[in-house]
């Protein structure tokens, strides 16, 4: 994926939850590689989602020979929905 984006830096993206609610932002913009030497945004996001790094995958992916980047994206467009309200029935069970 890194080097496709070092070809063409334009991207979509698409945040969204798989059960009811639906909400979700999608959109279009320019993506930055940015190097993560030290692996700091990755340890953050498996401290949040795994509850750690004491995992095997944890461990796989801080491995020292691995490279690792983060990649920002500047959204030129961004579109948002949110039908917590029109769901509240199918939400509430």
């Amino acid at each position: 994926m890194v080097e496709y984006l070092r070809a063409d830096d334009g991207v979509a993206f698409e945040v969204s939850t798989n059960d009811p609610p639906y909400r979700g932002v999608r959109g279009s913009g320019t993506a930055t590689i940015v190097p993560d030497e030290e692996k700091a945004v990755l340890r953050g996001l498996l401290e949040r989602y795994l509850g750690g790094t004491d995992s095997a995958l944890a461990r796989r992916l801080l491995d020292p020979e691995r490279d690792e980047v983060a990649i920002r994206i500047d959204p030129a467009r961004c579109y948002s929905w949110d039908f917590t309200e029109r769901m509240r029935e199918v939400s509430d069970r």
